[in-house]
């Protein structure tokens, strides 16, 4: 996981990232990149694949906010990644959602059956 703006402009972020379950993680530097890419030609394809999909999310990401409500955007998520409903405590949920927790317990209490 990394800031991709950050990555790419070799300035720190301005968001943090933070495990709420047990992750390993592989601390890979951007230097190592920058060798791997420069000694390996196929790692330049799989960094155009990442920046391809960084854009394709956050676009979706953009308009999802921008036009959806938010039992709209709860459904979108229930339907993608219904792992997250289950896993993620609602605090988080509510946020990534772009409201409240009380409003996120009132959508789910409407369309549970």
């Amino acid at each position: 996981m990394a800031s991709y703006s950050s990555f790419i402009s070799d300035t720190p972020s301005v968001e943090t990232i933070q495990a709420i379950s047990d992750a390993d993680v592989l601390i890979l530097k951007k230097t190592k990149i920058e060798e791997l890419v420069q000694t390996h030609p196929n790692w330049m394809e799989f960094l155009k694949i990442i920046a391809e999909q960084e854009y394709l999310e956050l676009e979706k990401r953009f308009f999802q906010l921008q036009r959806g409500n938010a039992k709209q955007r709860y459904v979108t998520l229930l339907e993608n990644q219904s792992n997250y409903i289950q896993d993620i405590p609602l605090q988080y949920l509510a946020s990534y959602l772009g409201i409240t927790q009380r409003h996120l317990s009132r959508i789910r209490k409407e369309i549970s059956f």
